[in-house]
This record gives C-alpha cells, sequence and structure tokens, in this order.
C-alpha cells in the first residue's frame, strides 16, 4: 500500500516571498492544511482515507483549468496544468 499521502502544489514565479502562512480549510469532504511557503502554495487532505487523498484533492479543484501550474506530488509528480 501507498504510504505517501499526496500534496498538491501550486508554483509562483513572482519571486521568492520572506512570508509564510498556513491555515486548515474545511471542505465539503474533508479538511486540508494550506501552507503558503516562499510564495508558494502546498495543500494536504488531513481526514481523507489515504486510498482517497489524491482523489479528494483533485475533485477540490475550479471546473475550469487552472491559469498558474499546479502539479501533485506524491510517490511521483503529476502535472495538472
Amino acid at each position: 500500500m501507498n504510504d505517501i499521502r499526496p500534496v498538491m502544489r501550486r508554483q509562483t514565479f513572482e519571486g521568492v516571498s520572506t512570508e509564510w502562512g498556513c491555515s486548515l480549510s474545511k471542505l465539503p469532504t474533508f479538511i486540508a492544511m494550506e501552507l503558503n511557503l516562499f510564495g508558494d502554495w502546498y495543500a494536504v487532505s488531513l481526514t481523507s482515507r489515504l486510498d482517497m487523498a489524491q482523489h479528494d484533492l483533485l475533485s477540490s479543484l475550479p471546473s475550469r483549468k487552472p491559469d498558474y501550474p499546479l502539479c501533485l506530488m506524491g510517490e511521483s509528480l503529476l502535472p495538472i496544468s
């Protein structure tokens, strides 16, 4: 079984920021931890079953294609946009 919980990453190209922050987000099917670190944004599902975590993260995306680079990190790197 895959014991790696996937993390969604949104990369920015506006330069490195010295600011960081974290928050919890309650989505319809799970609770996520969000981290803004040096201008890049990361999210991980805290309450999804391990075998559903990737599906839940992907289902939380808007229906339109994002206009920023987005990838899913786990056992491999999966580009989403």
